[in-house]
């Protein structure tokens, strides 16, 4: 394959989009087992047809020189992250390529058309996800001047094993109430997670705006819209940690299973190391065995080595990894 075009598109018909569904060598819950491809493909398919339907949402096919679709990208403009840096964003959700050898020259092409769509709408910032083994999408998206933030590695529980965890909880922790709004909204910027790949972006950082986004998103989680639990430990009538989880409610339709994710995490530096952390993750576990959940997951960064450590003592299965990019305009 040589000649390769790049078209803005409507929509992408189903036998298409099927197609480059079942290709992908690369598949974003390929880490829990007892998922068939089929699934895969399911969940994929119909993420992307809910995602078409905003309208701020562009999506971008590659054709071969037959014009037979050999690939598609899938960006949408970030209304909420928009308002609160002050400047336009957006995210590529997806980038799919038939892997036949061009796959790497399809993605540079698709990911570079998105780029150039960024800079024609006014957008200043980007981002986009890889699985670290999906070389040529990693290769494509660093030669269009995106940088790579942040790794991050998957602790999963699967409770379909019948699994049972024994810890003792120590720590006062209670679920969070809208009582709680003004000490989390005013909370100390240090108790943030610093290997956060907001705060590792010193361009974002200079905005001033990254505790903005944290206290917004705390915010949205007390309040229902996020976050389905959010916990939180008290001393000295300070909030010292906190810990939130949020449900992928698209997973059980399509995968047939029901996932939580630890969403945002956080423990006051001057009293780390006092078994805090581990109490709420343990938390947070217990929570969503009760819940109903068959899987619950957890993104540590990978320098995080004490929060690893941590969280693997509490029986997790470690579980593939990904890469978070951002691009920022000149």
């Amino acid at each position: 394959m040589t000649a390769i075009h790049i078209q803005q598109i409507e929509a992408i018909s189903d036998n298409d989009l099927q197609r480059l569904a079942e290709c992908q060598k690369f598949y974003p819950y390929d880490y829990i087992r007892g998922i068939d491809k089929s699934a895969y493909i399911s969940y994929i398919y119909s993420d992307i047809q809910k995602l078409m339907k905003r309208d701020t949402v562009s999506i971008f096919c590659a054709f071969d020189s037959t014009d037979k679709v050999c690939g598609f990208i899938l960006a949408e403009q970030l209304n909420w992250d928009s308002e609160i840096f002050g400047f336009p964003c957006a995210r590529i959700h997806y980038l799919l390529a038939e892997e036949n050898g061009s796959d790497y020259l399809i993605k540079r092409n698709l990911i570079a058309e998105v780029v150039l769509w960024a800079k024609n709408h006014n957008i200043k910032f980007m981002d986009i996800y890889s699985h670290p083994l999906d070389f040529s999408r990693v290769k494509a998206i660093m030669e269009n001047g995106f940088d790579l933030i942040a790794t991050h590695i998957h602790h999963v529980w699967d409770f379909r094993t019948g699994f049972k965890l024994e810890h003792k909880i120590t720590v006062p922790i209670r679920p969070a109430t809208k009582e709680d709004m003004d000490n989390l909204v005013n909370i100390d910027f240090s108790i943030f997670p610093k290997y956060s790949r907001f705060y590792l972006d010193e361009k974002l950082m200079a905005t001033g705006k990254v505790s903005v986004m944290f206290k917004h998103w705390l915010k949205n989680s007390v309040l229902g819209i996020r976050a389905k639990g959010v916990w939180i430990v008290e001393m000295d009538n300070q909030i010292v940690g906190y810990i939130t989880s949020v449900e992928d409610e698209h997973t059980r339709d399509t995968l047939g299973i029901r996932i939580t994710k630890g969403d945002m995490v956080g423990v006051l530096p001057n009293v780390r190391n006092k078994g805090i952390y581990t109490d709420m993750v343990a938390t947070m576990i217990y929570w969503a065995q009760n819940y109903g959940a068959d899987i619950l997951e957890v993104a540590i960064h990978a320098c995080n080595a004490p929060a690893n450590s941590l969280t693997s003592q509490l029986q997790s299965r470690v579980c593939g990894a990904h890469y978070n990019f951002h691009w920022h305009a000149e």
